[in-house]
Order: structure tokens, then C-alpha cells, then sequence
């Protein structure tokens, strides 16, 4: 009986053990809860070195909470090395990581850690949420001056569009990313400029949103406040060359005129755009040629002037 009795147990004991037992895999669930908490030291104190560092980067530029929904944890172990692979949807974004650990003292440590959601992920379920009509999930991505952006939208009613994303492209450092997004909202074609800093369950988050307006919008409002004798308007439109032209233009009494914009096409090159007018003015076909420069993230029209048809002085 005292033999069955310790077998018991030990099985019992066994169970007991391999229920508490520490793996790879327990450690990356237990992390990423902590995380998602904004319990980043606690997180902190399953890591070493480069991870260490990592989740010391994210306490820097704020320890902050985040929705996580943990798909799947699926590690290789070795007797002194392990790697997880994670999927998990944070922020209502999928993001894929790879957590590596070793052995110190023959316990596991979190030492470094690879993937998370790109700028251009980011910035996709960024627009996504607002066309949705969703800004409070947006918000769960900002920080900064981009939560005073969808402030402004909200006071707007944050109403959902019809939203297509021609383009995102990025430029990187250390310190934050830099990204130019074209997007078609609701068939007007518009121009972002977008900053994200490190931060947040994602690894990035979204601190700065300027522009909106495209360079055909800019030319179409500059044309269409001349023709109103709206100079001042005009002038909030331009820069150099153009800004004096519209100086001298107020200077002359800056008389109002008709005019039908037919039609603008814009060439787009980085921070500049070759734009060209078709209008009716007074019963007559027009054409101009307009020059964009973005400053600050926003377009302006540099430079404008009349295409001139070409002019047959015989022999």
C-alpha cells in the first residue's frame, strides 16, 4: 500500500511539474500579455540582451496598451537555443514575430526579438480604419499631433468613404520613418505625408499627418479663387514666382473673370508636380501650365504660365 501510495504520488508530483514547467513557448504567451498590459518591465525581466534593449526602446517612447489576439506559437527547442514563430493580430493589424532565446543558468531568456508590422502595414490599416469610419481604432495607432489630426475628424463626424491606396512609399532611420501616400478617396486623388516614431504594440506608431490635398485640388482651388477675385486665397496657395505674380495681380485691383476649369493633370516627381489647366475664360480656350513645389507637406503653386499656340508669320 505505501508503495501504490508513493507511486500516486509521484504521479501526481509528475503532472503537477509538467503543468508549471517554463518552455519557450510559455514565456513568448506570458511576454506578450505583459506587453499588451504596458507591464513593459515585467516584460523586460523575461529578456536578455538585444530584447532587453528592444523592450527598453518601447518604455523610452512610451509603454502603452494594445488589443492582442494570439493566434498561434509554434517554437524549435534545442537544449541550449529555441525560436518561436507568433502570428497575432495587434491593434486589428496582423503582424508575424520571431522570438530567440537561450539558456542562462538553465533558464530561458527572450534574447532578441525580429518582425512586427512594417510603416506601410501600419499606415494601411491606419486609412483602412478611417475609411471604415473607425477613428477610435485609428487612434489606438497615433500619437502626437496624428491624434490631433483624427480629433479634427471626429468633431467632423469621422464618416466612412470609398478609399484606394495608389501608393506608400518610405524612407527609414533609427529614429522614425517617413512615408508619401497616395490615395483615391471617394474618386478625389489626395497626397500624405506620414512620420511614425518607434512606440506602441506595433513597433511604430503614427506622430505626424500632413497634407491631404493633391496637387490637381491645389490648382483647381488657385485658378478657380483668381477667377473670384479671391486674391488673398490665391496667394495662401503659392509660392515664389507665383506668390508675387499674385501680389501684383492684388496690387492691379484683382478683378474678378469667368472661367470654366475643364479639365487638370498633374505629373507627380517626389516634392514637385508639373500640373496643366484646360479652362474656357471669357468664351476661350485656355491652357496653362502650372508648377507645384510641396513644402512642409503641403502643395503649392510655384510657378504658372499661358501656353502660347504657335504663331505662322509666313516667308
Amino acid at each position: 500500500m505505501k508503495y501504490q501510495a508513493l507511486l500516486i504520488v509521484s504521479f501526481i508530483f509528475g503532472i503537477s511539474s509538467c503543468q508549471n514547467e517554463v518552455t519557450p513557448e510559455s514565456i513568448t504567451k506570458d511576454f506578450i500579455q505583459k506587453m499588451a498590459q504596458a507591464n513593459c518591465n515585467e516584460a523586460k525581466t523575461l529578456t536578455s540582451g538585444d530584447a532587453t534593449n528592444y523592450v527598453e526602446s518601447i518604455i523610452e517612447t512610451g509603454c502603452s496598451t494594445f488589443e492582442s489576439n494570439l493566434k498561434f506559437v509554434k517554437c524549435e527547442t534545442s537544449e541550449e537555443t529555441a525560436k518561436c514563430e507568433c502570428e497575432e493580430e495587434r491593434d486589428g493589424i496582423s503582424v508575424n514575430f520571431n522570438y530567440y532565446f537561450k539558456k542562462q543558468d538553465g533558464a530561458w531568456t527572450i534574447s532578441s526579438i525580429e518582425g512586427g508590422a512594417t510603416p506601410e502595414d501600419i499606415i494601411k490599416g491606419f486609412l483602412q480604419f478611417l475609411a471604415d469610419g473607425e477613428c477610435e481604432k485609428a487612434k489606438t495607432l497615433s500619437i502626437g499631433n496624428a491624434i490631433t489630426y483624427i480629433d479634427e475628424l471626429k468633431s467632423q463626424g469621422c464618416t466612412s468613404y470609398a478609399s484606394t491606396i495608389e501608393s506608400i512609399e518610405c524612407s527609414s532611420s533609427n529614429t522614425s520613418s517617413n512615408c508619401t501616400v497616395l490615395e483615391i478617396r471617394d474618386n478625389t486623388k489626395l497626397s500624405f505625408s506620414f512620420e511614425l516614431i518607434p512606440g506602441g504594440g506595433l513597433g511604430s506608431r503614427i506622430s505626424s499627418i500632413k497634407g491631404g490635398i493633391n496637387p490637381e485640388v491645389v490648382v483647381y482651388d488657385f485658378v478657380s479663387a483668381l477667377a473670384e477675385g479671391d486674391c488673398s486665397t490665391a496667394k495662401k496657395l503659392s509660392t515664389g514666382n507665383a506668390r508675387e505674380s499674385i501680389q501684383a495681380t492684388i496690387d492691379a485691383g484683382c478683378d474678378s473673370y469667368n472661367t470654366e476649369i475643364t479639365s487638370v493633370e498633374c505629373e507627380l516627381n517626389d516634392d514637385l508636380a508639373e500640373c496643366t489647366c484646360n479652362e474656357v475664360r471669357d468664351g476661350m480656350d485656355m491652357i496653362y501650365d502650372y508648377e507645384l513645389q510641396k513644402i512642409d507637406g503641403e502643395w503649392k503653386v510655384s510657378n504658372f504660365s499661358k501656353q502660347m499656340d504657335d504663331l505662322d508669320f509666313g516667308e
